[in-house]
């Protein structure tokens, strides 16, 4: 016979099993937006060798017109279609040629992208691939708060190293929350020390 400390272990381990098996079936449906939605990012930027300017600094993104605006704190700055598109590429942008969020999310989930993008060095675009895996759920906190997210991993290659001429490598680490139907937080890195993050500062869902 099975004592109190047998039957409690046997609970907590049918708990464990079936919350595992709760989280392997979680989806995540496409984002539904409303007009006057607001989320507010922070960039952290190192680009080595780059004659540009990094993002660094906090940028307001608001869902407008069926479309998202980049606002720009203290005034606005010009900055590369490249940059404008990965402050947009955090939502479920309908025009992101990268692919970095495909609904319905679950994890598991695999999805391979080819996509041209401009390049801040020259005028020609640049032609990459990346290979996307949704690989867990986690707990993620940032200044806007802590949400319950999916874990994405991203390894891409794709254009030239400009002394080897090898193809470039990046990898991305990033979280999907469906509570602020976005990326709360990324991550990129590539190869000759270049690095940039990104997370959610705000949240101001439209009323």
């Amino acid at each position: 016979m099975l004592n109190k400390s047998g039957i409690g272990m046997m609970i907590l381990s049918a708990f464990l099993i079936f919350a595992s098996d709760l989280g392997a079936q979680e989806q995540a449906p496409a984002p539904v937006y409303n007009e006057g939605d607001i989320w507010v990012f922070r960039v952290t930027e190192h680009m080595s060798g780059e004659s540009t300017k990094g993002l660094d600094g906090n940028y307001k993104v608001i869902y407008k017109g069926g479309k998202f605006i980049v606002a720009f704190p203290g005034g606005e700055k010009p900055q590369t279609k490249q940059d404008l598109s990965q402050l947009r590429n955090m939502l479920d942008e309908p025009n992101d040629k990268k692919q970095l969020l495909q609904f319905p999310l679950a994890i598991g989930n695999k999805w391979t992208t080819a996509y041209e993008t401009d390049s801040r060095a020259t005028s020609r675009p640049i032609r990459r691939s990346g290979e996307t895996k949704v690989t867990g759920t986690e707990q993620i906190t940032t200044p806007a708060g802590t949400f319950r997210a999916f874990k994405i991993e991203r390894y891409e290659t794709g254009g030239k190293f400009k002394k080897s001429g090898g193809d470039e490598q990046g990898t991305y680490t990033y979280y999907y929350s469906p509570e602020v139907r976005g990326i709360v937080k990324l991550s990129y890195e590539r190869g000759g020390g270049a690095a940039r993050s990104i997370e959610l500062v705000k949240y101001v869902p439209a009323r």
